[in-house]
């Protein structure tokens, strides 16, 4: 509607009479409508149309406030006030007097100035003259006469632009543009007819109202029409209804007079109402249609009846059903110029009651793990702080540290808020250590992510120089992107103190053997030509050094062929594996003559032109019998330490321990060996090591997959045993710790001797030892990636439902900016939002629940309460409870019982496991039918649920009742993969068996087997 513009004198000009001014006015005193003008102090300066008295008001009403006149009229008198006030938005509303649709806007003069306001109820259009004309060409809606030929003579309106083609035409010749119900109603108003029609008329969806016009003495002259624009009436009434459908709320409207106005389906579903009844459209045929599902009929007829007899009260209670089902009943007035009739709510909230209950429950059990998680917190750093070493973090690229432990301040005396202050380990690190220590170790990009060790000096804060040893790792984030790196420092000062001392002491070593008269020293090549010879060597042999430097053993004559030949072969063998051979016994012949046996040395060391060989002779001739023994010792220690070291240098891995056990043995001993190492659970062998690969070798293997008696017999009992095999002699013995074999070292050769028996008994000792370790570190790191997965998946599973919150309640938070507050927030968002937040919750809850039952079961803290409970009643009661899921993805359960089966349970537990169970079948039912079974005989009751989803193979059904463990990915369906875990921890402490069958697309069948006497009484402890 544009803004009205009123001449300087709005009175009429009576000495100027208008005819189509009087004839509009004739039209207005007889057309249903009311025209009111008012002066900007809201004085009544025109008062018109044959609505009038409806208001109360007559021609005499002129001159009286509005704001009196109207004090009836709330929304009418704040449009008033807005169109006095200049607004141009304009508005509209509902008078008590009638279904008058009131429209006011500003009367402005030539410059502008707001003179006043007019409106109209929209019935009708009527005005006495000029004024009362320019006040027609303002009222938002069209306004046209005709005379008796039925041709359009004047044509007003805010819209009427669309119509003034009409001007002038009969209606019967536009026929075809007006429809001939237009063309109907103006005849019917000739004979005296008023009616009023639906017209489409150029993009406008129009009430349209026609009405005969009659002069002074009664005879008709034509007729009136006017036509109210109500496209956004229709718009908003379709727009009610979707809402009204839409609503989780079963809404019904009921007149004054007991009839049923309208309903939504939400309503009849509640309360299953058949269509039969509600066509009746009789309040009272649909309460007596309800009543025999009510616990309390009487009262709830009773407080309709009270609602009934009060109209303008309102009424909040809780309805409790038979089924088991709670409902919240809110009733209102309608209100439409006055109480109408009434409007009733009714909500299910059967489930929230549930979830108040558990989450009552749940917030005290949520305080009780947040005081255990702080204590963990408290002994966990307690655990840190208490370790000897420093542990620190910090960003990769800088020397900051950004986290640094306990040792820091204990070992190297600077408090804590030194350490993590900037530049302060460039400043402790001694300058000469700083470029491999930090710049090459810190800064520079790793070949690997394996961690890197380094030493180097610090000063301490009493100004010592310390050595640390610092072990550093990488550190990733989620997109495996390094962001920092992590170390344990450690202080060696000490170890470096005593390496010091070692290394001297070795020098000294080395100068009193250089200069002892009993140790003969020579050094050869790799043809095994002398090339030196020492003062000792030329004591023991006889040969001066001039004589033996530059020639071969051979040539100086002091072995045979065979201990040449045996020299040069044990050369090869030390130039091969870079270890020393001996000591070792050679018989020798001096210069003279003479036989002598010396115990000789032979290790490479680096030379101009390769490697060369140094070897060192004993003179144990006088001393043979004393120095054998000695000379197997010492071979025996050699064995042990190049085992050992092989063994260190495996790091943990199973493959690589058993590898360099049996490539140690069998070059120390020169023997064929075999390692044999068992499974876990002892009933299998999980690898077999042998070296060499030969025959004799792979005939063990074959001796140990046909179970041969002697690795039965020593893995049976941990002792060793000596078995012939062939031409050799194998000894067996058992890989043993902490009093459990792990496996067998088996070695063959010619023959054994007590000694070397017991140096194997050793190094198995050693081997199982180290096994053990590395089991453990493969647990461990089994362990830790379990509860990183489980920490990622319940990260995604808490984080999903509380952004959905976060939603619902940001969008609500919208709605009310939008609306004003919160109080003017449409009822069905707040509705959407609350169920929203209602359903987000319970999620969290059923995840808060399902952990909370983990810790209680690795804790062993889960508590039954064992009464007489009834199978059967909780199959149907769990089912009923997953209605609305069931519905939602569309899955039909059907529920099979014999009757009553009652059994000494928990029938809270026995809740859970069915509901695990049916909660698994929702999931991976694919949305196919699901059959819950129960059976019974005497002594047992069986539980059968059965989908026809998606099935699993025979792989993945031995892990799915373990905790964290799922049949198919986390990231096709959520959950934290506990539920099936839970079930089967529940069914075994109620005494019974659960188990499943199913193949991949066949869906799967549970089965929960139970004692119907209960669990036996364990005694206590």
């Amino acid at each position: 509607m544009g803004v009205v513009r009123a001449r300087e004198d709005l009175s009429p000009r009576r000495d100027r009479p208008d005819p189509a001014a009087e004839w509009l006015r004739l039209a207005l005193d007889d057309a249903p409508v009311v025209v009111l003008a008012v002066d900007p102090r809201g004085r009544l300066t025109l008062v018109e149309g044959r609505e009038r008295e409806r208001l109360g008001l007559t021609s005499s009403a002129v001159g009286r406030s509005v704001f009196d006149a109207l004090r009836d009229e709330p929304g009418t008198l704040g449009l008033v006030r807005a169109a006095i006030a200049g607004e141009e938005q304009g508005g509209s509303c509902t008078m008590a007097a009638g279904a008058l649709e009131c429209r006011w806007r500003p009367l402005r003069g030539p410059r502008g100035e707001v003179r006043g306001a007019v409106g109209v109820g929209v019935e009708a259009i009527a005005r006495e003259s000029e004024r009362a004309a320019r006040l027609a060409e303002q009222i938002p809606c069209a306004l046209w006469t005709t005379d008796l030929e039925l041709r359009v003579t004047a044509v007003a309106g805010r819209i009427a632009g669309d119509f003034a083609g009409l001007l002038g035409r009969r209606l019967d010749e536009v026929v075809h543009e007006v429809g001939a119900g237009a063309v109907e109603a103006h005849r019917a108003a000739l004979h005296g007819e008023v009616s009023r029609r639906h017209l489409t008329w150029r993009g406008h969806d129009l009430e349209a109202h026609v009405a005969p016009v009659a002069d002074e003495r009664g005879r008709i002259t034509g007729a009136v029409g006017l036509g109210v624009d109500v496209s956004d009436a229709r718009a908003l009434l379709s727009l009610l209804r979707a809402t009204l459908e839409s609503t989780q709320d079963g809404i019904l409207v009921v007149d004054r007079g007991g009839r049923i106005v309208t309903y939504n389906r939400r309503f009849a579903e509640l309360w299953r109402l058949p269509d039969e009844v509600l066509r009746t459209r009789d309040d009272a045929t649909a309460m007596r249609a309800v009543l025999d599902q009510l616990v309390d009929p009487d009262g709830f007829v009773a407080r309709v009846r009270e609602l009934y007899d009060d109209p303008e009260a309102e009424g909040h209670d809780v309805i409790e059903l038979r089924d088991g089902r709670v409902f919240e009943r809110y009733s209102r007035p309608q209100r439409l110029n006055g109480v109408v009739g009434r409007v009733w709510s009714f909500r299910d909230v059967t489930g929230r009651r549930r979830v108040e209950e558990e989450r009552d429950r749940l917030l005290v059990a949520e305080r009780e793990a947040r005081a255990r998680a702080e204590e963990a917190e408290r002994w966990l750093r307690a655990m840190i702080d208490g370790v000897d070493a420093i542990l620190w973090v910090r960003r990769l690229g800088c020397l900051d540290f950004e986290f640094v432990s306990n040792g820091g301040p204990v070992i190297l005396g600077y408090p804590l808020e030194r350490w993590l202050g900037p530049g302060f380990w460039g400043e402790v690190v001694h300058p000469d250590d700083y470029r491999s220590a930090i710049e090459e170790g810190c800064r520079q990009p790793w070949p690997t992510d394996a961690p890197r060790r380094f030493e180097y000096r610090v000063t301490a804060a009493d100004g010592s120089t310390r050595w640390v040893e610092d072990h550093v790792s990488l550190v990733r984030d989620a997109q495996g992107r390094v962001t920092h790196l992590r170390g344990v420092m450690v202080d060696i000062t000490d170890q470096r103190t005593a390496e010091q001392r070692l290394v001297a002491s070795e020098a000294t070593l080395r100068a009193m053997m250089e200069n002892t008269p009993h140790v003969a020293i020579q050094r050869y090549d790799a043809q095994g030509r002398v090339l030196a010879w020492n003062h000792a060597s030329e004591v023991l042999y006889g040969y001066p050094a001039d004589a033996a430097v530059g020639r071969t053993l051979d040539e100086v004559g002091l072995l045979g062929p065979d201990g040449v030949e045996e020299f040069r072969r044990r050369l090869d063998v030390i130039s091969r594996s870079g270890e020393a051979v001996g000591p070792a016994e050679w018989p020798v012949r001096r210069r003279d003559g003479r036989e002598a046996t010396v115990i000789s040395t032979i290790f490479p060391v680096p030379g101009v032109t390769g490697t060369e060989f140094t070897c060192m002779d004993v003179d144990v001739t006088a001393r043979r019998r004393v120095e054998e023994a000695l000379a197997a010792h010492a071979s025996r220690l050699e064995v042990v330490a190049s085992v050992s070291r092989a063994l260190d240098a495996a790091q943990l891995e199973v493959a690589a321990l058993t590898r360099a056990l049996t490539e140690g043995v069998a070059v120390a001993l020169g023997a064929d060996c075999v390692t044999v190492v068992h499974t876990e659970a002892g009933d299998a062998v999980e690898r077999v090591e042998t070296f060499p690969d030969g025959p004799r070798a792979r005939s063990l293997v074959q001796r140990v997959r046909e179970g041969a008696v002697g690795w039965a017999e020593v893995a049976r009992t941990g002792r060793r045993a000596v078995v012939v095999e062939g031409e050799a002699q194998v000894a067996i013995v058992p890989l043993a710790a902490l009093g459990r074999v792990l496996g067998t070292l088996a070695a063959a050769r010619g023959a054994w001797v007590e000694p070397e028996l017991r140096l194997l008994e050793d190094l198995g000792e050693r081997a199982g030892l180290a096994l053990a370790a590395a089991r453990h570190h493969r647990a461990a790191e089994a362990a830790i990636q379990q509860r990183d997965e489980f920490l990622s998946v319940a990260s995604h599973e808490l984080r999903t439902p509380l952004q959905s919150l976060g939603l619902a309640v940001q969008g609500l938070q919208a709605q009310a900016r939008r609306a004003g507050g919160l109080a003017r927030v449409a009822p069905a968002t707040l509705e959407r939002a609350l169920e929203t937040l209602a359903r987000q919750q319970r999620r969290l809850s059923r995840l808060v629940d399902a952990l909370l039952d983990v810790t209680r079961l690795a804790a062993g803290r889960l508590h039954l309460e064992l009464e007489p409970v009834d199978l059967s009643t909780v199959a149907r009661d769990v089912t009923d409870l997953f209605a609305g899921e069931l519905a939602a993805a569309r899955t039909p359960v059907a529920v099979r019982t014999p009757g009553p089966v009652v059994g000494r349970w928990d029938r809270g537990r026995l809740e859970q496991v069915v509901a695990n169970l049916l909660s698994n079948a929702l999931k991976y039912g694919a949305g196919r039918p699901v059959d819950v079974e129960v059976h019974a005989d005497a002594r047992r009751a069986r539980l059968v649920v059965r989908d026809r989803g998606i099935g699993m193979d025979p792989a993945t059904r031995d892990q799915i009742f373990e905790r964290f463990k799922r049949g198919v990915s986390a990231r096709h369906y959520g959950g934290l993969g506990l539920g099936l875990f839970i079930a089967r921890q529940i069914v075994q402490a109620l005494g019974g068996a659960i188990h499943v069958s199913s193949a991949p697309g066949q869906g799967a069948t549970f089965e929960v087997e139970l004692p119907r006497a209960g669990p036996e009484e364990r005694p206590a402890r």
